[in-house]
Parts: structure tokens; C-alpha cells; sequence
């Protein structure tokens, strides 16, 4: 199985004996030194070949251990996984102290979450899936754990018509269809498809039973909601979205990673008075915008105002400059006719001196 790339081989190798063998794992170390028999060693081998192909040890043995209770596994139905506990631990502690809540498990695949919360509460349980085998074998560990559950077929919230729950807890499918082909072989070719792919982003589900919510969870109740560990933000926007829940709150697992969001329900009360002060608050910015519109059109005209004595002002002083611009212009025109007739007389004259100095030259050579 080590050659095979089998996480932690030496545990699952232990663990088939034991299931094999019948033999509680604390007392593997007093009984694995037993001969046994040429038919036990062959079956043995054959389920170490199944989980070196892969297989998940869940599937192999048939069972898995959830909140302590022992779930039977299908490969038609998910593995309960342990990251899921803390979304069950969350519910319960908010169950704490009600009396005879009612609880719907959606998506509820093999029982464990809605098994574990009857056990733990007083809580009456109702687990629906799309799923017929997932059905079946949450009817079946209900069964085999003592859980008085109510178990439904249907679509999503269709599997329960028009009831309403005191809180509605769902582990919905929210994987990125383009991650499957990358997840572990145990996962990916084993696990049924249906029961890990959320859509292109992982938020189908989520978009489908926060939307249909409020029509199924009781004033003041709880959606708890177990997340992919980069979904939180996504998913308590679709939430805050609805404007029909408080604001959601976060939750981590055992890793710290975000893995649990629930939000309460808003009763018709509180909606009442939050639209009241909404349809304030508008009527109060309607008002302000209002005011500053009248301050605006105020401040427009009065720049308007300005504008045309600014410019009436400019007009009378570029009349007053193109007059005087003209007067100068006439003085000085009539000063250059005056000179230049000054200076053509001086001109004539120098130009009769001349010509009576030329001709007393001519007379002189002759």
C-alpha cells in the first residue's frame, strides 16, 4: 500500500485486520501475531489490493466512525468526513436549551448530521437528499443508531413542501467542477460525483438553499451552512444579499481553516422596523440631496448673476478703450499728416537749393 501511495498505510493495514479478524484496534498488538488461516489471509489480500488501488478504507470496511456514532458507508452516498464535526458541534451548542426544535438536515447524504444532532438534542430531525441511495442509508444508520429521523426524497427544499424549520443545516455539494479531476484518487474515482460538484465556482448549492431559505426557516432561526475553506466570503455575501438574515458569522474547524457560516434568521418585527428606519434614512437622504440641489442652483445663479455684470463691465470698458484707442489714434494720424507736410516742404526746399547750386556749377564750367 506504501508503494501504492496509500496515506498512512500502516494504520489502514491494521484497520482491515482488525475489521477482518473482528478485533477491537486496541488489542490489534495482543492478536496480530495469530496464525492465521490460507482463506483469512486471502481475504485479507484482497482488500489491501482494494486500498492499493485506492479505494477508500470507508468503503473497504464499510463503516465510518462520526461525533462518535457509526455511520454505514455507500459508494453511492459521500463519506462522512471529520472536517464536518465542527459544523455539527456549532448546531448543537445553538440548539442548546431549545426545547423540541425541528431541524432539517438538506443534502443529508448518509444521516450523519442530522443522526448526530438528534442524539445530541432535543431536536426533531427531518434529512432530505435528491439522492434514492442516500435515502436508504440515512434510514438505514438512523436504524442502527437508535435517531428517531423523519427521512424525505426531493430536490433541495421540494423534498419538505411548505414546512418551516428552527434551523436548516446542510453540507450541500461545493466543490469547483474543474478542482475534481486534481483531488486524491480515494475522492475522485470513487466518491459519487453528484454528492462533490458545486458548479463552475462550488456555489450552485449555496445559491439555491440561501435563495429558498427564508421560505423555510421559522423568524429567528438558523441556517448553518458548512463551507469550502475559501468560500466564506462568497458565501455570507449571498446571504447578506437576501437582506433577510443578520450578518453571517464564520466558524473554523479543527485545522483553522473557515469551514462553518450561520446566520439568523430576521423575525417579521425586526424586518418591520429595519425597513422603517431604511425608508427614513432614504426619505432623509431624498432631503439632503434635495437641500444641496436648491444650494446648487443657488450658487448657479448667483454665478450667472456675476457672470452677466462681469460682463456688461468688460463691454462698457472695452467701448471706453476702443474710443480713447480711437481719439489717439485721429491725434496721432493728424500729428504724422502734419509732420510729413513739414517734412515735404523741407524736402522741396533742399531740393530747389540744390538744383539752383547745380545750375551755378554749370554756368561756372561753361
Amino acid at each position: 500500500m506504501e508503494a501504492a501511495g496509500v496515506p498512512d498505510a500502516k494504520h489502514d493495514a491494521e484497520t482491515i485486520y482488525c475489521w477482518l479478524m473482528h478485533v477491537q484496534p486496541d488489542k490489534f498488538f495482543m492478536e496480530w501475531a495469530n496464525v492465521a488461516d490460507d482463506r483469512t489471509c486471502e481475504q485479507y489480500l484482497t482488500l489491501v489490493d482494494r486500498r492499493s488501488a485506492r479505494e477508500p478504507l470507508q468503503y473497504i470496511i464499510g463503516t465510518q466512525e462520526f461525533m462518535g456514532y457509526t455511520m454505514k458507508t455507500s459508494p453511492q452516498v459521500l463519506i462522512p468526513r471529520f472536517d464536518t464535526e465542527p459544523v455539527v458541534e456549532k448546531a448543537v451548542g445553538l440548539l442548546e436549551g431549545q426545547k423540541a426544535p425541528a431541524v432539517l438536515d438538506l443534502c443529508c447524504g448518509s444521516g450523519a448530521i442530522g443522526i448526530a444532532v438528534a442524539k445530541m438534542t432535543e431536536a426533531k430531525v427531518t434529512a432530505a437528499d435528491l439522492s434514492e441511495d442516500a435515502v436508504a442509508l440515512t434510514k438505514e444508520n438512523a436504524a442502527s443508531n437508535s435517531a428517531a429521523l423523519t427521512v424525505v426524497q426531493g430536490d433541495l427544499f421540494e423534498a419538505v413542501g411548505k414546512k418551516k424549520f428552527d434551523m436548516v443545516i446542510s453540507n450541500p455539494p461545493y466543490i469547483e467542477s474543474d478542482i475534481i479531476p486534481t483531488l486524491m484518487p480515494e475522492v475522485r474515482d470513487y466518491e459519487p460525483l453528484e454528492a462533490l460538484d458545486g458548479g463552475a465556482d462550488g456555489l450552485d448549492f449555496y445559491r439555491s438553499i440561501i435563495a429558498d431559505a427564508p421560505d423555510h426557516i421559522r423568524d429567528d432561526g438558523l441556517l448553518v451552512l458548512e463551507i469550502g475553506d475559501d468560500q466564506a466570503e462568497a458565501v455570507t455575501q449571498l446571504i447578506a444579499d437576501t437582506e433577510r438574515f443578520d450578518p453571517a458569522e464564520v466558524g473554523r474547524d479543527l485545522a483553522g481553516h473557515d469551514r462553518i457560516v450561520t446566520a439568523v434568521m430576521l423575525g417579521k418585527k425586526t424586518l418591520k422596523a429595519r425597513a422603517k428606519k431604511r425608508a427614513a434614512e432614504e426619505k432623509q437622504r431624498a432631503k439632503e440631496e434635495a437641500a444641496a440641489a436648491k444650494q446648487r442652483a443657488k450658487e448657479e445663479a448667483a454665478k450667472a448673476k456675476q457672470d452677466a455684470i462681469d460682463a456688461k463691465a468688460k463691454a462698457k470698458q472695452d467701448a471706453v478703450d476702443a474710443k480713447a484707442k480711437a481719439k489717439q489714434d485721429a491725434v496721432d494720424a493728424k500729428a504724422k499728416a502734419k509732420q510729413d507736410a513739414v517734412d515735404a516742404k523741407a524736402k522741396a526746399k533742399q531740393d530747389a537749393v540744390d538744383a539752383k547750386n547745380k545750375a551755378a556749377e554749370e554756368k561756372t564750367a561753361c
